[in-house]
């Protein structure tokens, strides 16, 4: 195989009460444990009432955002969430994103949240679109994109020290975006929409005009990551196969059918770029090994 596992667990059912809002810290391939709530807060399972919608490590900070419309901010070597700093956020999230010590969170009520890496809210900014759950923010922390989902437009912003200054919009082809990720480097930008396309532009004057628009899910994508070296995007849907791209000069991919019964959720690369792990709506969480030849070019 091209791709390996090298780690399986399957996960309690997400039906579940009890499951419902926990976090999990992985210590070893297939092993876990729950890190704890805070009772006073939320109770002595869970972290946040009503599920977990993002998380994200900034420095050494652990940052989640849930349902019940807070972020809890512990350090990442916590036990619980005992003592956690709560920021309230002022509507239900959609999506997280982070880079540097600045996360960024969007809401349903439309609007655009920044917070510090301690937790603190330290910025916002009212969008055009209510349902916008594509976000991204630039390696440095300097550039925050959010993807349309009424309009096929990507709304840019500039990001100093918690202020927000609105950007060139950059108008795509096709439906809006469902999810987007820039580069380790910064040098490209990508995006999938609900249709299962990906594409893929040169950060900077070359925005406009996508490299690539030809790669197709057969259905909406919903998880992106790039390789530590930005050679390459792997990319999951709720068509339930991981395609691994090559981006640049050497053109190529290759696909993985059924990575996940029922649709892939979240993909991660870990820092050695040989490595992978992927969660689905299967309630499973996957860690894939790399052996992957040169792709051939189209």
């Amino acid at each position: 195989m091209l791709l390996q596992i090298r780690a399986f667990l399957r996960l309690q059912s997400q039906t579940r009460s009890r499951a419902r809002g926990c976090v999990l810290r992985w210590t070893a391939p297939g092993v876990a444990e729950r890190i704890p709530g805070d009772s006073v807060a939320t109770d002595d399972r869970i972290a946040h009432k009503g599920g977990v919608i993002g998380v994200c490590v900034v420095g050494d900070s652990l940052m989640t955002v849930g349902a019940d419309q807070m972020c809890r901010t512990i350090k990442t070597d916590a036990s619980s969430f005992v003592g956690a700093v709560c920021t309230p956020l002022g509507g239900t999230p959609l999506s997280m994103a982070s880079a540097g010590s600045v996360v960024v969170v969007t809401l349903t009520s439309g609007t655009l949240v920044v917070l510090d890496s301690a937790g603190a809210k330290i910025g916002e900014q009212k969008l055009n679109d209510l349902a916008s759950q594509a976000l991204a923010v630039s390696p440095d922390g300097a550039e925050v994109a959010v993807g349309g989902t009424k309009k096929p437009v990507i709304w840019r912003f500039k990001l100093d020290a918690g202020k927000l200054t609105a950007l060139e919009d950059v108008v795509i082809d096709g439906k809006g975006a469902s999810v987007m990720a820039y580069s380790p480097d910064g040098k490209w930008f990508a995006i999938g929409d609900s249709a299962g396309m990906v594409k893929y532009y040169k950060t900077g004057v070359d925005m406009e005009r996508p490299r690539m628009e030809c790669w197709r899910h057969n259905s909406k994508v919903v998880a992106m990551s790039w390789s530590p070296d930005s050679k390459r995007l792997c990319t999951g849907g709720i068509g339930r196969d991981l395609i691994m791209w090559w981006i640049g000069d050497k053109r190529g991919k290759v696909q993985l059918k059924l990575a996940h019964f029922n649709g892939v959720n979240a993909v991660e690369f870990f820092a050695s770029g040989t490595d992978l792990v992927s969660v689905g709506d299967d309630n499973a969480v996957r860690w894939w090994s790399f052996a992957l030849p040169a792709p051939e070019k189209k």
